[in-house]
C-alpha cells in the first residue's frame, strides 16, 4: 500500500510540472498583444517520420519570448491569421470556406521560430521580401551618396 501511495505521489508530481506548463502556454497565447512570426515545425506522423510544416502567422508576442527564452518548453502555440507557402511559390491564406485560417500546434514540435516585420501578402512571392529589404538599404545608400558629393 505504502509503495502505491508513493507511486500515485510520484505519478501526480510529474503530472502537475507539465500540466503548469501547458496552463502557461495556454495564457501566454491568449495574451492580446500580437506579432508575425515565421515559423518551421516537425510533427511526428504515425509510421515514425516527421512531416514538416512551414507557415507565417500571427502570434502572441508573450508566447514568442517564452519559446524563445525556453520558459515554455511544452504546451501549445496558437497561430492565427495562417499564411503558407503553396506551389507556385506564392503567399496564400490557410483560411477558406473550411477553415478559419487558425492553427494550434504543440511547442515542442517548433524547430524555428523568427518574428518578421510585417503581414505576408496573398497572392506574392518572395519579391515582397525583397522589396522591403531594399527599402531599409536604401535610406543608407543615400546618405552615403550625399556625403560623398557634399564632400
Amino acid at each position: 500500500m505504502k509503495k502505491l501511495i508513493i507511486a500515485l505521489c510520484t505519478l501526480f508530481l510529474v503530472t502537475a510540472c507539465n500540466f503548469e506548463s501547458e496552463v502557461k502556454s495556454i495564457q501566454a497565447a491568449s495574451a492580446s498583444e500580437k506579432m508575425w512570426a515565421y515559423i518551421e515545425f516537425s510533427v511526428p506522423q504515425t509510421k515514425g517520420k516527421n512531416q514538416p510544416y512551414f507557415y507565417y502567422a500571427e502570434i502572441s508576442k508573450q508566447a514568442f519570448q517564452k519559446i524563445s527564452n525556453n520558459d515554455t518548453p511544452t504546451g501549445f502555440i496558437l497561430l492565427e491569421k495562417v499564411k503558407y507557402w503553396n506551389n507556385d511559390d506564392l503567399i496564400e491564406a490557410y483560411k477558406d470556406k473550411e477553415n478559419t485560417g487558425d492553427l494550434a500546434f504543440r511547442i515542442e514540435h517548433i524547430i524555428r521560430i523568427n518574428p518578421i516585420n510585417f503581414e505576408p501578402v496573398v497572392g506574392q512571392g518572395y519579391e515582397q521580401f525583397e522589396e522591403t529589404a531594399q527599402e531599409v538599404k536604401e535610406p543608407e545608400n543615400l546618405e552615403a551618396q550625399t556625403t560623398k558629393t557634399n564632400e
